[in-house]
């Protein structure tokens, strides 16, 4: 392998690991000041839109969809995430994807969004009510938009890699 080739090479994984951490900092912000925003009444509470989405305040104790569990038990369970989420990106920064290290830097902030709510006020802020029933916050949108995109991208790498194999070994009979 030539020199130049090496210092490509030394370049990319820095590379797909600086883009997830950008992301996952900016979505990590961002949540950050949403939540100030409707938290501090900067911005009113009130509806948009009837019947589809309103701008509230509320205070989620519990897991998704309010499933009442202990403080210690989410903390955990964010902390597990986390460990995954930074496996994932080991892995991710390995292969050079950037687009699933975009992927995985959408999760990772939405995460960390989460989890300072959680141990700074014991809870996760919501605050966009969606068709009157759920309740949501930006980091939850981070979260969401990070998993649909790494499965998109991770399913469309791995389809190249079957169209490189078979053009590596003359298509299948």
């Amino acid at each position: 392998m030539s020199d130049g080739a090496t210092q490509q090479s030394n370049i990319k994984k820095p590379k797909a690991i600086t883009i997830a951490l950008m992301f996952s900092f900016q979505a990590f912000v961002a949540d950050r000041i949403f939540k100030s925003i409707i938290m501090y009444d900067l911005y009113p509470t009130e509806v948009l839109k009837p019947g589809i989405l309103a701008i509230v305040k509320h205070c989620n104790h519990g897991l998704m969809g309010n499933l009442p569990v202990p403080l210690w038990f989410s903390v955990g369970i964010n902390f597990v995430a986390l460990a995954v989420l930074v496996y994932a990106l080991a892995q991710t920064v390995k292969r050079e994807n950037a687009f699933e290290a975009i992927a995985l830097g959408f999760l990772l902030g939405g995460a960390l969004g989460n989890l300072f709510d959680r141990v700074v006020y014991g809870y996760v802020f919501d605050w966009m009510m969606w068709f009157n029933t759920s309740i949501i916050n930006f980091a939850d949108v981070c979260i969401a938009t990070g998993i649909v995109l790494f499965v998109y991208f991770h399913y469309m790498d791995s389809r190249r890699s079957e169209v490189d194999k078979q053009e590596v070994g003359g298509g299948v009979n």
